[in-house]
């Protein structure tokens, strides 16, 4: 059994925005091989693009790597099915989870519902066809939800230029050496701090993202901290 990594998930920029073209991105995380290529051929089969995991690590690398649409979890998976669903969520991956549990496992189920799964599916299955049906209707979902974040983002930015540009006004109230110092200041106060929340706190791989040495890095949040 492989243990999934402590470390913080990380994920690249969310996927351009779906369309009908693109097909339904599926990640299948099951400890069983003959559960993994079923369901890759039943949903390969209704024209979907599907990866394959067999424990927690696996997984958690393959939606780090590429997210996926949807990632279809067993509730057994080696590393749990359930810490699978909580790194994506608590990583805001683009990613709906649909968690696949054994009838007698309600425990599970519920639990997957309240940390933010989009569904659960019972073993075994009704039919292939609820299984591909549950997974399109998750890929939708994520798709009207990354649109409208896309559209809350765009809204952010116009309101974003026009702080600015306010804070542009005010500063010009000052000498070009003061205004620009202070301009310079909140750019890397704000800057940092929002790289190290989208890395979970990831000094590291903060660094990384501003193309800085961690050591560059950790002065520049200190140089900030005590101003």
């Amino acid at each position: 059994m492989t243990a999934p990594s402590t470390s913080p998930l990380t994920v690249g920029s969310p996927p351009a925005p779906a369309d009908e073209t693109r097909p339904v991105h599926v990640l299948v995380a099951d400890h069983e091989p003959a559960v993994r290529r079923n369901l890759a051929r039943v949903l390969e089969s209704h024209g979907m693009k599907v990866g394959v995991a067999e424990d927690a690590a696996q997984a958690l690398a393959y939606v780090q790597r590429t997210a996926p649409d949807v990632a279809l979890v067993d509730a057994m998976t080696p590393g749990g099915g359930l810490e699978v669903l909580a790194r994506i969520r608590s990583a805001g991956a683009p990613c709906e989870v649909i968690l696949m549990t054994s009838p007698t496992d309600v425990d599970s189920a519920v639990a997957a519902m309240k940390a933010g799964a989009y569904h659960f599916l019972t073993k075994p299955f009704h039919s292939s066809e609820a299984v591909a049906h549950a997974v399109v209707r998750a890929a939708e979902h994520r798709r009207l939800t990354e649109r409208a974040r896309r559209l809350e983002h765009l809204a952010r930015a116009k309101e974003g230029i026009e702080v600015g540009r306010a804070v542009l006004i005010d500063l010009a109230r000052l000498p070009y050496a003061e205004a620009k110092g202070r301009l310079v200041a909140l750019f890397d106060e704000t800057y940092t701090g929002e790289l190290l929340r989208q890395t979970g706190g990831n000094m590291s791989e903060a660094a990384r993202r501003a193309g800085l040495d961690r050591s560059n890095f950790r002065r520049l949040l200190k140089r900030h901290r005590e101003t």
